[in-house]
C-alpha cells in the first residue's frame, strides 16, 4: 500500500472518530440542557444553536492561520484534545449551570430571556464546540499535500458522518441507555483525547509544503460562493426539521425514533460525500453543480409527496400482526430512508463539492463550513418556528425547492424553473401533510401546526369530542370527562383542606377544571405544548370554559423547570398522564423531579401522579414505582376506575408523615351543594367510593418495585425503556388494574387511625375491595370469552358488596350481549340478578323485554 494512501487511511479514521464524537457529544448535551433549560423550542434550540455557533467560530476564525502553517498536524492535535478534555469537564459543570438556568429563566421566561438563553450552552460549551469546527481545515490541510490534487474533502466529510451516524447509534441505543449520560459523554471524550494524542505523535513527522498549484474558479462560482454555502446548509437543515416534523406525526415519537431518522440522514451523507471523492473530478464543476442543485430540489417535491402518504406508508411497513422492536425501528428507518435517503446523499454531495470550491492557498475550506454552519444553526429557527406555524407544510418544502433552484449559476434558468416547481407543489402537494387517516365515525374539527407537532381536535359520530397530539396520541377527552374529574377530585379530596393546587399538564383542561367546584381553591395549570390551550375552548362544556374561570392559572411551560424555579408552595399537585415512552416524557419520573416536587409541598401537603399502566410493561412500572418511593416513603396508590382496557393508577406522596382518615372525612365537603353534586356524577360522593379508590400501600408498593433501577436524570432508563413496549404491540398488560388487584390485597388500616370510630365500615371497605376483585376478574373472563364464567363472577361481585355497582351494571351490559348469543344463558343471568337484588328493577325489566321478542 502507498505511504500516501496509508496516511489518508489513518487520518480519515481520525476524523471517523472525530466525527462519532462530536455528534455523540449534542446528543447528550441536547438532553442533559433540556432538564434546565426546559423542552420549549427556545430551550431545545439554544442547545442547538450554541453547537451550531460555537463550530462555526472555530471554522472561520482558524480557517486563515491554519492555512499559513506549516504544520496543521499539529493543530489538529491541539484542537482534538482541547475538544475531549472541555467535554470531560462539562461532565461536572452541566449539573450545576442547569441549576443556574433554573434561576435564570424562571417558571414562564420571556421569550426574548428565553432565547438569549442559548448564551448559556454557548459559553459552557465553546472550547469544545470551537475545536470540532477548526478540526475540518486543519485535518483537509494536513492531509491535501498527500491526496490526488488535493481534493480531501469528501473523504473527510464522508468519514466525518459515517462516525455521527456511529456516535448516534452507540450514544442512543448503547451507553446512555445502560451506564447513563455521564459514562457515555465521559467515553466519547476520552475517546477524543485519545485521536488528539495519535495525531501529536504523527504530527512528529516533518510537514509537507503545499506541492501544486490551485486552479482559478470559474467567477460565476467565485462571487457568489459563500452565500451559496450558506443557503444550501439553510436550505439543507431546513428540509431535515420538515421531515423530522412530519414523520414526527407518523411515527412512535420514542427517543430512538429522532436518532433513527437522524442516523438515516447521516449515512446518506456520508455515501454522497464518498460518490463525490471518487466520481466529482470527472465532472464539468459548474455542471456538477447545475446538476446536484436541480437534483436536490425535485429529490425535495418527491420527498414531500412520500410525506403526504407517510401515514399509509408506515402502516403496510409495520403491519400489527408483525410485532417486535426490530420491525417497528426497521419500519421507521424504511420510511425515514424514503423521504430522506435521496435528499440526503446529493446534499453530502453538494457540501463537498461547493467547500471544495472554496479551498485557495490563503484558505476557504474553514470558511465555506462556517457559512454552512450558519445557515443550518438558522434553519431550525426560520423553518420550525415561522415557515411551519405561519404557512404549513406544503409552502416550507416549496421555499426549500424553490430555493435551491434559485441557487444556480445560470441566473436564465433560476426563476422559470423556481416558478414551475411552485406551481407543482401547489396543484400535487396536498395542503395538510401527512394526509390523515380518516376514520368514517370522526370529523376533523380543527387542528394546530406547531413547532413541536400537531395538535388536533376529532368529533366522533355520537358527539364526543377528542384532544390529539400528532394524529395518534390521544390526550383526553369528553367520552372519558367523568374519569378525567375523577383525576382532579381524588388528591383533592384526600387533602384535609385545600387552598393552592398546581396541575402539570392541562390536555383537555377537564381535569383542571374540576377544582372549580372548590370554592377556597385557587389552581395552576402547565402545558408544554401551546397549541393545547389553543384548543380548550373546543371542550369547553367539560372544563368548565378554561381558560375564563377566575381563581385558575394557565403557563405555558416546561413542567420540569417550571417545579424548579418557583418558591411558591402547594397543597395539591398533580401530574397527568405522561406517556413514558413519549421522547422527553421520561424525564418526569426521575427521581430529580419526584424531589423538585415534593420541596414544593407545603406541610400536609400531598402529590398525586397518574399512570396509564395500558401504555407500559410490569418493568417500567417498577422503575416509576421505585423512583416515586425514593422520595415519598409515605405512599400508597389510588385507582382511578375499574378497567381493563384503559387502567389508570395515581400514586399519592404524602410530604411529611401521612395523616389519618375518617369514616365521615367528607362530611364537611359535601355541605357545598355544587360540590355534593359533581361528586355524586363521578362516583365519589361517600367515604366508601373515595376509599373503595384504593389500591395498594406502601408495603405493597416497596413490594412491587423490589429490584427496580432507579430512573435518575443522568440514567434515565424509563426514556430508553419504555419505547420497547410501545414497539412490541402484541404485549399483554401485565402492568394493568386486574394484575394489581389480583396480587395485592388493600391494607386499609394504612389509611385509617386505629381509633376509628365506626368499624363496620372498616368492613364494608374490605367487602368493596374485594368485590371489585372479582369484578375485575369477570372483566378479564369476559374479554376472553369465558361468559358463564364472567357472569358468575359478577353475581359474587354483588354478593359480597352491594355497595359495588359496577358489578351490577355490567351484568346487564353482558346479559344484552348473551341474548345475541346464547338466549339461555341470558335468562339465567337475568334471572339470578332479579332474584338476588329485587329492589334493583332494571333486570326484571330487560328480561321482560327480552320475552316480548319473536
Amino acid at each position: 500500500m502507498k505511504p500516501s494512501l496509508v496516511r489518508l487511511s489513518l487520518l480519515s479514521f481520525l476524523f471517523f472518530l472525530s466525527g462519532m464524537c462530536g455528534l455523540s457529544y449534542e446528543i447528550i448535551w441536547s438532553y442533559w440542557f433540556g432538564i434546565g433549560l426546559g423542552h420549549e423550542t427556545p430551550g431545545v434550540l439554544a442547545v442547538l444553536t450554541a453547537f451550531f455557533a460555537g463550530i462555526a467560530l472555530g471554522s472561520a476564525i482558524l480557517d486563515g492561520p491554519l492555512s499559513r502553517s506549516r504544520n496543521p498536524a499539529q493543530w489538529y492535535a491541539v484542537l482534538e484534545l482541547m475538544g475531549g478534555l472541555w467535554a470531560l469537564l462539562t461532565v461536572k459543570l452541566l449539573p450545576q449551570v442547569n441549576h443556574w438556568a433554573h434561576i435564570l429563566l424562571g417558571p414562564e421566561p420571556s421569550a426574548w430571556l428565553h432565547w438569549s438563553a442559548s448564551l448559556v450552552p454557548l459559553i459552557v460549551l465553546l472550547p469544545t464546540t470551537f475545536a470540532i469546527g477548526g478540526a475540518l481545515p486543519a485535518i483537509e490541510r494536513w492531509l491535501a499535500p498527500w491526496s490526488h490534487q488535493g481534493r480531501t474533502v469528501g473523504v473527510l466529510y464522508s468519514s466525518s458522518a459515517l462516525g455521527a451516524f456511529f456516535g448516534a447509534f452507540i450514544a442512543t441505543f448503547l451507553l446512555v441507555p445502560v451506564r447513563g449520560l455521564g459514562f457515555a459523554l465521559s467515553t466519547f471524550a476520552i475517546i477524543n483525547i485519545a485521536c488528539g494524542i495519535i495525531a501529536f505523535f504523527l504530527s512528529l513527522a516533518s510537514p509537507a509544503d503545499w506541492p501544486f498549484a490551485l486552479k482559478t474558479r470559474p467567477s460565476i462560482i467565485r462571487k457568489r460562493l459563500y452565500l451559496t454555502v450558506f443557503l444550501t446548509g439553510l436550505l439543507g437543515i431546513g428540509y431535515e426539521v420538515v421531515a423530522i416534523w412530519v414523520l414526527g406525526n407518523v411515527l412512535e415519537d420514542t427517543v430512538y425514533t429522532f436518532s433513527i431518522l437522524l442516523m438515516t440522514y447521516l449515512v446518506a451523507t456520508s455515501i454522497g460525500a464518498g460518490l463525490y471523492q471518487r466520481f466529482g473530478t470527472r465532472v464539468n464543476e459548474e455542471a456538477l453543480l447545475r446538476f446536484l442543485i436541480c437534483s436536490l430540489a425535485f429529490s425535495v417535491l418527491i420527498g414531500t409527496l412520500i410525506m403526504a402518504e407517510s401515514q399509509r406508508i408506515y402502516q403496510s411497513l409495520r403491519p400489527d400482526w408483525i410485532p417486535g422492536m426490530p420491525i417497528g425501528m426497521a419500519a421507521e428507518m424504511l420510511l425515514g430512508a424514503l423521504v430522506l435517503f435521496l435528499p440526503a446523499l446529493l446534499m453530502g454531495g453538494l457540501f463537498s463539492h461547493l467547500v471544495h470550491l472554496a479551498r485557495s492557498p490563503r484558505g476557504g475550506i474553514g470558511t465555506a463550513a462556517a457559512f454552512n454552519t450558519l445557515g443550518s444553526m438558522a434553519a431550525p429557527f426560520i423553518f420550525g418556528t415561522l415557515i411551519i406555524p405561519m404557512a404549513g407544510i406544503r409552502w416550507a418544502v416549496a421555499t426549500i425547492a424553490a430555493g435551491y433552484l434559485l441557487l444556480l449559476p445560470s441566473p436564465r434558468f433560476q426563476v422559470p424553473l423556481a416558478g414551475l416547481l411552485l406551481l407543482t407543489v401547489t396543484i400535487v402537494v396536498p395542503e395538510r401533510i401527512p394526509k390523515p387517516l380518516h376514520l368514517s365515525e370522526t370529523s376533523l374539527v380543527d387542528y394546530r401546526a406547531g413547532v413541536m407537532g400537531e395538535a388536533s381536535v376529532i368529533e366522533y359520530a355520537d358527539g364526543n369530542r377528542a384532544l390529539l397530539m400528532n394524529q395518534h396520541f390521544v390526550m383526553g377527552g369528553t367520552a372519558a370527562a367523568r374519569a378525567e374529574r375523577r383525576q382532579a377530585h381524588i388528591p383533592l379530596l384526600l387533602h384535609p383542606r385545600p387552598r393552592q393546587a398546581l396541575f402539570l399538564g392541562v390536555g383537555t383542561g377537564i381535569t383542571l377544571g374540576a377544582s372549580r367546584f372548590y370554592p377556597e381553591l385557587n389552581a395552576t395549570g402547565v402545558e408544554l405544548v401551546p397549541e393545547i390551550l389553543d384548543l380548550l375552548s373546543y371542550f369547553q362544556e367539560a372544563n368548565g370554559g378554561l381558560p375564563q374561570l377566575q381563581r385558575i392559572q394557565l403557563f405555558r411551560s416546561d413542567a420540569r423547570r417550571f417545579i424548579r424555579s418557583i418558591a411558591h408552595k402547594y397543597d395539591v399537585i398533580v401530574g397527568d398522564l405522561f406517556h413514558p415512552s413519549r421522547d422527553g416524557a421520561g424525564g418526569l419520573y426521575t427521581v430529580e423531579h419526584f424531589a423538585a416536587v415534593r420541596d414544593r409541598l407545603a406541610p400536609e401537603g400531598l402529590y398525586c401522579q397518574w399512570l396509564s399502566l395500558f401504555q407500559m410493561d410490569r418493568e417500567i412500572l417498577k422503575i416509576i414505582v421505585g423512583s416515586f418511593l425514593e422520595i415519598f416513603p409515605e405512599s400508597g396508590a389510588f385507582l382511578l376506575r375499574p378497567s381493563l382496557d384503559a387502567p389508570v393508577v395515581g400514586l399519592i406522596g404524602w410530604a411529611d408523615s401521612k395523616g389519618y382518615y375518617s369514616n365521615d372525612w367528607l362530611k364537611v365537603r359535601l355541605q357545598n351543594r355544587s360540590l355534593k353534586r359533581e361528586l355524586e356524577d363521578v362516583g365519589l360522593a361517600t367515604e366508601l367510593e373515595l376509599f373503595g379508590s384504593f389500591l395498594a400501600d406502601r408495603f405493597d408498593l416497596a413490594d412491587l418495585s423490589a429490584g427496580a433501577v432507579l430512573n435518575r436524570d443522568t440514567n434515565p432508563v424509563v426514556s430508553f425503556t419504555a419505547p420497547y413496549f410501545v414497539y412490541y404491540r402484541d404485549r399483554d398488560l401485565p402492568g394493568s388494574s386486574f394484575w394489581l388487584a389480583e396480587n395485592y390485597k388493600p391494607g386499609y388500616s394504612f389509611l385509617f387511625d386505629r381509633g376509628i370510630s365506626d368499624s363496620a365500615f372498616l368492613d364494608r371497605l374490605t367487602a368493596y375491595g374485594d368485590a371489585r376483585r372479582l369484578y375485575l376478574s369477570g372483566l378479564s373472563a369476559e374479554e376472553s370469552g369465558d361468559w358463564k364464567r364472567a357472569a358468575k363472577l359478577y353475581l359474587q361481585s354483588l354478593e359480597t358488596s352491594t355497595d359495588f355497582d359496577a358489578a351490577y351494571a355490567r351484568a346487564l351490559l353482558l346479559a344484552s350481549f348473551l341474548a345475541t348469543q346464547d338466549l339461555d344463558e341470558a335468562h339465567r343471568l337475568l334471572d339470578s340478578l332479579t332474584e338476588q337484588f329485587p329492589q334493583r328493577p332494571a333486570a326484571r325489566r330487560l328480561l321482560e323485554s327480552l320475552a316480548q321478542q319473536p
